[in-house]
């Protein structure tokens, strides 16, 4: 196992326990609405959770009778899955043993961001069934007016990350992997920075310099994000981006 993963590896964690509550999209029941209605999982499919993490994938759409497998390759995320998981894997997404075909559905959510996205989606591709979804959801810059902003605020947010994303890379990742994209959403989260550059995420020299870059902002940025100042914090808009691929 290289480097990078031992890395992403010790940092989520020393993370897991306040992981849940670090962002508002954690858990947002609108955004499992919205992911739901794109790819509508039925009763009985197989579902892989690439980096399924805390496991609230499947404890968010259990509701709809699917069987979820979560895989994860840190072991000290994932906790106690088994109310919600069918089976939970601790592995690399990057080349798993799963057969050619093995899921109807597979849903990715804020997780390429930390690997070979190009590898990640095209064994995504290879191990849903003809017929079967890919879902990638992941956080992205509004377009290419805030980009530098965005990324520099997520890089002090995150030393792990490997990828930044703009809003159409998501679909252009399942294109190149062989899949049709059927749908892509735009979805709006609000949150609060001091409260997703804490909860143990970087240390104070960090967030300092990622609260830097929020006083500092341009006003495309302000504009885009809808930045708010208040006291000892800034809430930021951002965009996650929801795009279905459909395996021919």
């Amino acid at each position: 196992m290289n480097h990078s993963i031992l890395n992403v590896r010790e940092y989520f964690s020393k993370r897991s326990p306040q992981y849940d509550t670090s962002s508002s999209w954690v858990s947002d029941k609108n955004l499992f609405d919205r992911m739901q209605n794109l790819i509508r999982l039925q009763e009985g499919e197989k579902v892989l959770d690439v980096a399924c993490g805390t496991g609230l994938i499947g404890k968010m759409l259990k509701y709809t009778g699917a069987h979820f497998t979560g895989l994860d390759y840190t072991p000290g995320m994932m906790g106690s899955l088994e109310e919600d998981y069918h089976q939970i894997i601790v592995g690399d997404a990057h080349a798993t043993d799963f057969p050619d075909g093995t899921f109807d559905a597979v849903i990715c959510r804020q997780g390429i961001q930390f690997m070979n996205a190009k590898k990640c989606v095209k064994e995504m591709a290879r191990i849903v069934r003809p017929g079967g979804r890919v879902l990638l959801v992941h956080l992205c810059a509004h377009g290419e007016e805030d980009k530098k902003e965005t990324f520099e605020i997520q890089r002090l947010r995150n030393p792990v990350r490997i990828n930044y994303f703009m809003p159409e890379d998501q679909s252009e990742l399942l294109q190149w992997a062989g899949l049709d994209v059927r749908e892509v959403e735009n979805y709006q989260s609000v949150e609060s920075a001091l409260n997703w550059l804490g909860k143990g995420a970087i240390p104070k020299e960090r967030q300092d310099s990622a609260f830097d870059v929020y006083r500092t902002a341009s006003e495309a940025f302000k504009t885009l994000h809808k930045l708010e100042e208040k006291e000892n914090d800034y809430i930021d808009t951002m965009l996650f981006v929801i795009a279905l691929g459909v395996k021919l």
